[in-house]
């Protein structure tokens, strides 16, 4: 009975193994060889690295990448050599540089600004544009120049002197008198004239002076007389060492005085002809009008308007011996006789006539220095 027993046990143990052992059908099933799998990510080490490989792959990058100087963009090369304008700029009355000035350009719509110290500098602006200039400098008057084209590459920069004013001015006429280059006129002489509400306007020059004096300065700085108050013609000639006009043009000018006002003139002389006439008679010997009647002259240029002018020669004789007298449209003397002041160079017509009628007319060319011509008259 007991081997029964165990017999039975043994059976049931069995049982209840294989029961155990046999899979469970509700689990998950497993999952499927041809499932994607995550790839496993690794990072390199300094001991995995190659620096071959790196160095290549970083060239490959840079030559893919685009061109530096290809993308920016070029600079123009007048902002790499010279400036299209170099501009001095000067004290009237000193002539020396200006401790500093401020400028402005304007082109259109565009303008450009800037300060200089030092007196001169060259102005970057755009070169080729067409514009105003503005220059101002402290305690001086505002200069301003109209319609300045600046040169573009190649041609040089351009050349430009300024000579700025005081502010204020001292009472009277103080003159600056020089040549187109700026070169002092060392002798001169000033003419002023008294006008009235009726004097000519364009030929006040023409009549008898209230003063006339003859002066030398060698900086060319010729301080006027003071006027009372009233309106004043002024005429400058410059001169040699016996009063005869020089080869440059005359300065002239129509102030108006109240005794507090003054003027400060920046004169500048063109070149012209000093023109000096020998007339003689049939016979070869010198013109002398007093032996002819009323003897006129003119000189008139080619196309244009007759003009009045002064005519001057030397008087001989007596007390007034080595003296001038001058006359308007007439022979003043015996020759050889002058231009009271110089004419500008071209193409004239002269002309002489004695008691009204016309005796001589003979073309002239004159240039711009100082010219003698022989005249006949019949």
């Amino acid at each position: 009975m007991r081997a029964l027993l165990v017999v039975f046990g043994l059976v049931i143990a069995g049982v209840a193994g294989w029961f155990l052992s046999r899979p469970n059908d509700t689990a998950p099933p497993a999952p499927s060889v041809t499932a994607p799998m995550p790839r496993p990510t690794t990072t390199p080490t300094a001991a995995t690295s190659d620096p071959a490989r790196e160095a290549a792959e970083e060239q490959d990058a840079l030559d893919a990448a685009p061109s530096t100087a290809e993308s920016q963009p070029t600079t123009p090369a007048t902002e790499l050599g010279e400036p299209p304008i170099e501009v001095e700029v000067r004290s009237l009355t000193t002539q020396a540089y200006v401790a500093e000035f401020r400028y402005r350009f304007t082109a259109g719509e565009t303008g450009w600004v800037g300060a200089v110290e030092g007196g001169r500098a060259g102005l970057r602006i755009d070169p080729g544009v067409t514009g105003d200039l503005l220059i101002e400098a402290p305690g001086m008057q505002p200069e301003l120049r109209t319609g300045l084209t600046l040169p573009s590459p190649p041609a040089p920069p351009m050349q430009l002197q300024v000579f700025l004013r005081p502010a204020t001015v001292a009472e009277g006429i103080t003159l600056l008198v020089r040549d187109v280059d700026r070169r002092a006129v060392v002798q001169v002489r000033v003419d002023a004239f008294a006008l009235t509400a009726g004097a000519p306007p364009g030929a006040w020059h023409l009549g008898k002076p209230l003063w006339s004096r003859a002066a030398s300065a060698d900086d060319g700085r010729y301080v006027l007389p003071k006027l009372a108050p009233g309106s004043y013609g002024v005429q400058v000639v410059a001169v040699d060492s016996e009063d005869r006009p020089l080869a440059l043009s005359p300065y002239r000018r129509v102030y108006d005085l109240t005794g507090s006002n003054g003027f400060l003139e920046d004169v500048s002389l063109e070149p012209a002809c000093a023109l000096q006439l020998d007339l003689y008679d049939a016979n070869g010997a010198p013109f002398d009008p007093a032996t002819r009647g009323d003897v006129t002259i003119t000189l008139q240029r080619g196309g244009e308007p007759a003009v009045s002018r002064r005519w001057t020669g030397a008087r001989t004789g007596g007390a007034l011996d080595q003296s001038q007298v001058s006359e308007v449209d007439r022979v003043p003397g015996p020759a050889p006789i002058w231009l009271a002041t110089a004419a500008a160079p071209g193409a004239y017509v002269l002309e002489v006539r004695v008691d009204g009628k016309a005796v001589t007319r003979q073309p002239l060319q004159l240039a711009a220095i100082r010219q003698t011509e022989r005249v006949l008259v019949p």
